[in-house]
């Protein structure tokens, strides 16, 4: 998982629960995102609202696989 924000204590809790810490890394905030796109078979963007998803829009530019769950708008 790339980037940061306030669940991600709750993230490594339930993937270490799970059993999953073999698979599932948390990098944080990283500088060379082209570079990890480049090196992977699938863009997922998990987020509950995006005001302009330009990671999605990154993702989509390498021709990735997206996984991508329905969000909502800002309200105005």
């Amino acid at each position: 998982m790339v980037g940061d924000g306030p669940l991600r204590q709750t993230l490594q809790a339930q993937v270490a629960e799970l059993n999953l810490e073999p698979y599932v890394h948390f990098l944080g905030s990283r500088h060379d995102v082209p570079d990890l796109l480049a090196a992977s078979d699938l863009f997922v963007l998990p987020s509950l609202w995006e005001g302009l998803a330009m990671a999605l829009l990154e993702g989509m530019a390498t021709g990735l696989p997206i996984v991508a769950s329905e969000v909502s708008a800002p309200s105005r």
